[in-house]
């Protein structure tokens, strides 16, 4: 009985460690970490613009108004073809520490095209009315523009507003007030855009 065993277990285990072995699943060589396949950038963000009519009156809570000049009209330094685009802004004041309003409410006007198009900018000129001076921006939006950025920012640089509206809606701005001089200038009706 002990030659059997002798004899019987080794083949048994022999057995066992083959059946064991064929169990189990093949070993498989490491794969390399796949590398992700390029990708488009995203898309740039969509442009959405606001109507020209709510830009207005958005400004206007700001004492800011928008005005569609005459077309070539020389006036506040425009020059050039295309469609003249009026800022009518409140003056810097003095600085004062102790006041709680800004100094300059708005420092830097900017007015810009969005894809094609383009846009001349004067320099801000300042209209003497009384003894409140306003400033005016004037801008020549050329035809072919479709869509143009607002932005306006203290002199923190705190933007005060940002937006976008379509240059053909420029048309639906309100006419200025006041009188046209033969050389050119425009005299605005500062009554009818109060700073305060």
């Amino acid at each position: 009985m002990n030659r059997t065993r002798r004899f019987f277990l080794p083949l048994l285990g022999a057995a066992l460690f083959a059946a064991s072995v064929e169990a189990r699943p093949p070993r498989r060589a490491p794969v390399a970490p796949r590398t992700p396949a390029p990708t488009a950038p995203p898309p740039a963000p969509m442009l959405v613009p606001t109507d020209v009519t709510t830009m207005q009156n958005n400004l206007r809570r700001l004492r800011i108004y928008v005005l569609y000049g005459p077309e070539q009209s020389r006036a506040f330094g425009a020059e050039g073809p295309g469609s003249r685009v009026w800022f009518v802004l409140p003056s810097c004041r003095p600085q004062d520490n102790t006041a709680v309003v800004d100094a300059c409410p708005i420092e830097r006007l900017e007015l810009e095209a969005r894809g094609e198009g383009a846009v001349r900018a004067a320099p801000m000129t300042t209209v003497l009315d009384g003894e409140v001076p306003r400033r005016v921006q004037a801008f020549v939006v050329s035809p072919e523009t479709r869509l143009l950025s607002v932005r306006l920012v203290n002199q923190r640089g705190v933007v005060r507003y940002e937006g976008v509206v379509e240059g053909p809606q420029l048309r639906e701005l309100p006419r200025p007030e006041g009188t046209a001089r033969p050389d050119g200038s425009f005299a605005l009706d500062m009554t009818r855009y109060p700073a305060r």
